[in-house]
């Protein structure tokens, strides 16, 4: 046997998997036990039989993103048809695997068929799949009380379970989820136009101005209708659809679409940004958003809270999706962990929103700033004001 045969990525790989298990063996002696290796044979399995599929995927070329969205899809239907529908356990398992495999035999056939590279493929199939796991969780106050969310953040780098990294670092989808399943949430259902709302909470809300608004790329606002709304205590709310309004507007080039809850004394509740592809379901107008010269300010309130504002003072374009983290002052490097009230956040024209950030001080006092970088405007560093 040739050394470079030895050497082969595998050989090593087996090495050092093997060094890895003696060495957290030999820092706890519950390590090497029956029960936790049980145990973590149960925690993985679901990853092993992913992996042991994926493998012949990835040996020939290929990559299914997927996965992870059919496993979801799978693992409701399951639900459904076993307690909503009635279905025997067996029946019901049978059922929801056959949906999972003629989901992978469509992406088979979109490769194979029309020669679509699997990775545009499947990142297609993934948001269809997720679009429908989507539609079975919106009836959540029809068919359920809640869901879980089940690892929030993945124990090694990589791009499974990313509310979080690997550093602790907040990514965009927790805001995204942190808006999406507010107690009282204003949203839009894309397919049909309804606008709805939905509150997860035991006090009904009564006389609350309904504003629905759009802005174009140049950031003129267009007011669609304002109602008064009223919704009762944990349930769905539908209130009415502005599809075709909303495609004729969106035609060229897309639009933002915002959507507010206001009290009778017009202050904010609530409120839900959209933003809408063109006829041909491309984002071709964010192509064309003018830059933004954000002003930003960042004041310490108290010990281990910074307060951000971040205000539009220009007229004629938004802030599209800005993104804020805590630096060290001279390396320009994150401070982590870190927890910020909202990020990725979008400010219109003449609007202004506050951010709170809560650190930890470090025994050593080092000086720092906010650094801010977004869709349409550069990157900058902020200084933190004492006062």
């Amino acid at each position: 046997m040739t050394l470079g045969k030895i050497l082969r990525h595998e050989t090593i790989l087996a090495v050092l998997v093997v060094l890895t298990l003696a060495f957290l063996a030999g820092r706890s002696d519950k390590f090497a036990t029956l029960d936790n290796l049980l145990n973590q044979g149960r925690l993985m399995a679901e990853v092993g039989l992913v992996a042991m599929t994926m493998t012949f995927v990835i040996i020939t070329g290929g990559i299914d993103l997927s996965v992870g969205s059919i496993i979801g899809l799978v693992a409701i239907l399951l639900g459904v048809f076993w307690q909503n529908l009635g279905l025997p356990l067996p029946v019901a398992i049978v059922l929801a695997m056959a949906v999972g495999t003629l989901g992978g035999v469509a992406n088979g056939w979109i490769i194979t068929r029309f020669r679509v590279p699997p990775l545009i493929a499947t990142l297609a199939t993934l948001a269809l799949y997720r679009g429908l796991a989507e539609g079975f969780t919106s009836h959540m106050w029809d068919w359920y009380t809640g869901f879980i969310i089940w690892k929030t953040q993945n124990p090694w780098t990589a791009m499974r379970g990313q509310m979080y990294d690997y550093y602790l670092d907040p990514n965009a989808c927790l805001y995204g989820l942190h808006n999406g399943s507010a107690p009282l949430h204003i949203m839009y259902n894309p397919v049909n136009g309804m606008v709805m709302a939905a509150n997860n909470t035991f006090k009904p809300r009564r006389s609350m101005m309904l504003v629905v608004k759009t802005y174009d790329m140049a950031g003129k606002d267009s007011l669609i209708t304002q109602v008064f709304v009223d919704i009762g205590a944990t349930t769905t709310k539908r209130y009415f659809s502005i599809k075709k309004t909303i495609d004729e507007m969106a035609a060229k080039e897309g639009v933002f679409l915002l959507l507010q809850l206001l009290d009778t004394d017009k202050k904010l509740i609530t409120d839900n940004l959209y933003w809408i592809a063109d006829q041909q379901g491309n984002y071709s107008g964010l192509q064309k958003l003018k830059q933004n010269d954000l002003t930003v300010k960042a004041k310490y309130i108290q010990n281990g809270k910074i307060e951000v504002t971040l205000d539009n003072k220009q007229p004629g374009a938004l802030a599209f999706f800005n993104r804020l983290s805590l630096v060290d002052a001279d390396t320009k490097t994150r401070l982590l962990p870190i927890f910020y009230s909202d990020n990725y956040v979008t400010v219109l024209p003449g609007e202004k929103k506050k951010v709170i950030i809560d650190y930890a001080p470090a025994p050593g006092k080092k000086d720092m700033q906010i650094e801010i970088s977004g869709w349409n405007i550069n990157k900058k560093y902020v200084p933190i004001d004492n006062k």
